[in-house]
């Protein structure tokens, strides 16, 4: 008979809780964000539900639903919280996940600069000061619109080549303002996103 592997203390710490700012989760296991394309149109599906309730139900400490579209830009199957309209299929699995488990579930907010099929793909310099004043507007909204569904956090999404990332790339980010040139400018506008957010 072979006999059970004891786990020292740093492996037992994932199961342990920790504290996220002021979200207790009950281990340190994460489902990481990733764009699933289960919710058609930008809404929740049965499918993404039954998909989350399985994982949350499997003892995870915490769930980011990947790539949450904060634009109205068109962006293909991933799951939208620009509008009002997508708030209560976030807020059906919101309320299913909570009514199961100890999970909590945080929505990672994403920005997507535009593109079309004839090539043209926006760039972080194309934007105006008015188009900052929109992009913030949007984020602050998705939290609100998260918070209003019953999740308990947001992530904000600074990677992958999206707008976040493009402004804070020093190869991407060609703005000679105050939101480009050097690391504090393109740091400028994801901070203040942050601290409006």
């Amino acid at each position: 008979m072979e006999k059970s592997r004891e786990f020292s203390p740093s492996e037992m710490m994932l199961f342990s809780p920790i504290d996220v700012g002021p979200v207790k989760l009950e281990n340190r296991i994460a489902f990481a964000p990733t764009d699933l394309e289960m919710t058609p149109g930008g809404f929740v599906s049965d499918l993404f539900k039954r998909f989350n309730l399985r994982r949350a139900r499997a003892g995870l400490g915490l769930i980011i639903l990947g790539g949450v579209a904060v634009t109205p830009s068109k962006s293909g199957d991933v799951c939208r919280i620009n509008s009002d309209e997508y708030v209560p299929g976030l807020k059906e699995l919101a309320d299913l996940i909570h009514s199961e488990t100890k999970t909590k579930l945080f929505v990672q907010l994403t920005h997507f600069l535009k593109l079309s099929r004839s090539g043209y793909r926006q760039k972080v310099e194309d934007l105006t000061y008015d188009d900052f004043k929109v992009i913030k507007s949007q984020f602050v909204a998705g939290a609100l619109r998260a918070k209003q569904a019953g999740f308990d956090g947001v992530e904000l999404h600074y990677a992958h080549a999206y707008t976040m990332a493009s402004l804070l790339s020093r190869l991407s980010n060609k703005r000679t303002d105050m939101y480009g040139r050097t690391l504090e400018g393109r740091l400028r506008f994801p901070i203040e996103v942050l601290r409006a957010v």
